[in-house]
This record gives structure tokens, sequence and C-alpha cells, in this order.
């Protein structure tokens, strides 16, 4: 029942033992200095940069930045209590629904009724 278990095994131990001969155990500890060292000079640098922009960064205005069509980017943050404020939204169109052919941008939020959309491409030419 064990036997090829015990196989794999030895045959493991015995490539095991073949690479930490072949590559000396020097060789593997420089390895994992090296690896360490990269490894917190990354987090380092993660820790530094949000630092920075956490105190220093740039304070975005609007409630969209990355031209987003869902409604979650319609309301402030933080998002009122009621979610969506007083009246619950209307959606026209489908959440990933990017180059509507009547509009002016490239992307047009869900809540937008199809009549601002034309407005909007009317005062975009």
């Amino acid at each position: 029942m064990f036997g090829p278990l015990v196989e794999v095994t030895g045959y493991a131990a015995v490539l095991l033992s073949w690479l930490l001969g072949v590559l000396s155990i020097k060789f593997f500890l420089l390895f994992l200095t090296v690896a360490i060292l990269l490894t917190v000079f990354a987090q380092g640098l993660f820790l530094i940069n949000f630092l920075w922009s956490l105190f220093r960064g740039e304070k975005v205005a609007e409630y969209n930045p990355w031209c987003a069509t869902t409604l979650e980017w319609s309301v402030s943050s933080p998002p009122p209590a009621d979610d969506f404020g007083v009246t619950v939204p209307v959606v026209y169109r489908g959440a990933y629904e990017f180059s509507v052919p009547e509009a002016a941008e490239d992307f047009v939020p869900q809540h937008l009724a199809p009549e601002q959309v034309v407005k909007a491409r009317k005062s975009g030419e």
C-alpha cells in the first residue's frame, strides 16, 4: 500500500541530496539572502509610495475619476446612509456599454437618460 509513496519519497531524497551536492549550501544561502533583500526593498518602495500618496498625494475632486459607467460612481463618497439618496436611480443601459454611438465621450454612465446623452453630444461638437 505504501510502496509507491516510499519510492517517490526515496527519489525525492536522492534528487535533493544530488542538488545539494552539486549546488553548494553557500550558493543556496546567497540566493535566499538576495531574495529576502529584494523582497524587503520592494515592500519598502510600496510603503513609501503608499504613505506619500496618502499624505502628500493629489486629491481627487470629482466623483468618477476613472470614467466608469456603473452606478456606484454616481454618488458622493462616503455614500449617504440610504445608498443612492432619496430616489432610486433609473438604469438606461448596461454597466459596460462603452462607445455609445450618440455620445460625445467614450463612456456614458448608466443613470444618464438618452435625452441627456444627445444633449452631451450637441454640447460636445
